[in-house]
């Protein structure tokens, strides 16, 4: 069973969404920019990390009014984080909830405007 964990605001787009219950979340740290030290003989000798990046889905549900942002123009603002809006994903069915899904970013040294 889905708990509600807290309320979602989207900011930056036009016909603000309001009123959506946040479904579900799956948020993952990465390393945008990796890289492979090796040696003469081609041996790993090391590995160096950098540009830390969160990425993930947040899926949210309607409960009242309806908008889909626009991937690339708006922020999510969750858990005391905004991320970025990189694609958005929109479920509808008959009898059922309205539903979407988006594709968040939020990379270190990167502020959204």
């Amino acid at each position: 069973m889905a708990t509600t964990q807290g309320t979602a605001y989207l900011y930056g787009i036009s016909n603000t969404i309001t009123n959506t219950r946040v479904v579900s979340t799956d948020l993952t740290d990465v390393h945008l920019n990796q890289a492979t030290v090796v040696d003469e003989q081609g041996n790993q000798v090391s590995r160096h990390y950098d540009d830390l990046a969160h990425q993930g889905t947040i899926v949210l549900r309607y409960t009242a009014g309806y908008a889909v942002p626009t991937p690339g123009s708006g922020t999510i603002a969750w858990n005391g984080n905004t991320y970025e809006i990189t694609e958005v994903g929109k479920s509808e069915e008959a009898q059922g909830h309205r539903q979407v899904t988006l594709s968040v970013l939020k990379t270190a040294n990167v502020t959204s405007a």
